[in-house]
């Protein structure tokens, strides 16, 4: 076996574990290391979740969930930066991740003739709506020239999470759904409500805690549905 065959095997078998050790070190050093330590640590754990992904496969990774993913790391790369640039910078990498995610849970729905499971989306998209007039009632008056645009964000992610949740009407994927899609969708728009409220509220440095800590569960949620779904061939033959 190749050193390369035995780094994915590695991977494959202890990846979740790898990863929420990175987690826990990037919080670790958001708590107590300098700005460089929390800029290297944060920006290792999208990139080795996409080694999971490609080692944990059992399949072929649709190329909107690895594009979503690239998007990820580049507003994670832009939100690593102050300054309102980089944050409309970071924005706009994120609300492409989430127009994959969405047109690839799109797809997965669509696979198939619906089979029950449809009691999920309403019950996302309450979630969603909550979250979101929570964020805008205490941030309406806050954001200035930015509200046009976190609005848009916010409907963008919200579609996202209702097609999340959308995905449980296909029988064949309705536990990965469940256990990991809704999971993920609903932890990345807690983070994304919790970063904005600390950006245009609150200002109170540890709360990039709760921020990564969510943000790092949501994306690890989605990449374990996403491997799990390689497992089962549902995607549409236009897919």
């Amino acid at each position: 076996m190749t050193s390369t065959k035995l780094l994915m095997h590695f991977v494959k078998k202890y990846g979740a574990l790898i990863f929420l050790a990175l987690l826990l070190a990037h919080l670790c050093c958001i708590y107590w290391g300098p700005a460089p330590w929390r800029m290297v640590s944060k920006l290792v754990l999208i990139p080795f979740l996409l080694l999971y992904l490609s080692a944990s496969r059992e399949g072929i990774v649709h190329p909107l969930v690895v594009a979503g993913l690239v998007c990820s790391f580049a507003g994670d790369v832009f939100l690593a930066f102050s300054g309102e640039i980089f944050f409309l910078a970071g924005m706009f990498a994120f609300i492409c991740t989430h127009v994959c995610n969405l047109a690839y849970f799109v797809k997965l729905r669509r696979a198939v003739t619906p089979s029950g499971g449809r009691e999920f989306m309403p019950a996302m998209a309450g979630y969603m709506i909550v979250l979101g007039c929570y964020v805008m009632f205490h941030l309406f008056n806050h954001l200035g020239n930015l509200r046009v645009p976190i609005i848009v964000y916010m409907l963008i992610i919200s579609a996202m999470a209702i097609a999340a949740a959308g995905t449980a009407v296909n029988a064949l994927i309705r536990k990965a759904a469940v256990m990991y899609f809704m999971p993920g969708a609903a932890l990345f728009a807690l983070s994304d409500g919790i970063l904005a409220m600390n950006k245009f509220a609150w200002h109170e440095p540890m709360a990039d805690l709760a921020v990564m800590a969510t943000y790092g569960a949501a994306q690890f949620c989605l990449v374990k549905g996403f491997i799990k779904i390689t497992q089962i061939k549902v995607h549409s033959p236009g897919s």
